[in-house]
């Protein structure tokens, strides 16, 4: 019997339990000739775990990836972990694909797997980082975006200028809050020539959170008057009385990236 035929009766053989299929497949992987053939054969599997293992077996012995998606999260883990492997224009293509499953939000290794195979991307593309983020049904992996892109002036620019264009308003302070995050880790703030009309378009309709975000990014851009108000807060002996220790954390942090200037 060839190779090609062996691996497809394992492949295919529902009467056989899996472990001793998956024995039988980690053996014709290990055999010299024929590995395309039977990294193709375990993808068209019916067990998940058949088809987890043949983008392993791609993965680790440089072959083209056999699958591009998948409906099972063990298949889609396979995956996630192959996008560092990968030459970036196919991690790129993979990424757009894993991204919009939003059943993947609670996984527990889903959405940091992807953010590990992306981050080196979003880094040296601002453009594909936003693609990505639209693209994105991954909360922890698009606020890891955002935070990325605001670590830089350029991807600054671009995340203001889609926040202001935004309509959905929980999507506009999603991405503010990973904006405003990476900017207290970089330390500065130094505003585009649109931020006074972006400020004015952030401000329309906002929440009280949002604008606590707009008001700090003022504070930081020069605004005396916004500028004032953390400053009164700072000096304000019962401020721990009356805020909430967000607000404090908030106020604090503005306060010493004033001091910096």
């Amino acid at each position: 019997i060839s190779t090609r035929d062996w691996s497809s009766d394992v492949c295919s053989s529902d009467l056989t339990p899996v472990e001793r299929r998956l024995r039988a497949l980690w053996a014709l992987l290990s055999a010299p000739g024929a590995l395309p053939d039977v990294v193709a054969t375990a993808a068209r599997a019916r067990e998940p775990a058949l088809r987890a293992w043949a983008v392993r077996a791609a993965t680790e012995r440089g072959l083209p990836l056999p699958l591009a998606d998948d409906a099972d999260p063990l298949v889609r883990r396979e995956l996630a972990s192959a996008l560092q492997k990968l030459p970036a224009g196919s991690a790129a293509e993979l990424a757009l694909r894993l991204l919009p499953h939003a059943e993947d939000a609670t996984d527990h290794n889903l959405p940091l797997l992807i953010w590990y195979g992306i981050e080196p991307l979003v880094g040296a593309d601002p453009e594909l980082g936003l693609r990505l983020a639209v693209a994105s049904r991954l909360p922890k992996v698009t606020e890891f975006i955002y935070r990325r892109l605001s670590t830089e002036a350029s991807g600054r620019t671009r995340l203001l200028g889609l926040a202001a264009r935004a309509t959905d308003l929980g999507a506009r302070e999603r991405l503010l809050e990973g904006l405003v995050a990476g900017i207290r880790q970089g330390g500065a703030f130094n505003p585009p020539a649109e931020w006074p009309a972006w400020s004015k378009a952030l401000r329309a309709d906002a929440g009280p959170n949002l604008l606590a975000l707009v008001n700090e990014l003022d504070a930081l851009a020069g605004d005396e008057s916004s500028r004032a108000y953390f400053r009164g807060h700072l000096a304000d002996p019962k401020r721990s009385e009356e805020h909430t220790s967000e607000l404090q954390s908030r106020v604090d942090i503005v306060c010493r990236l004033l001091l910096e200037k």
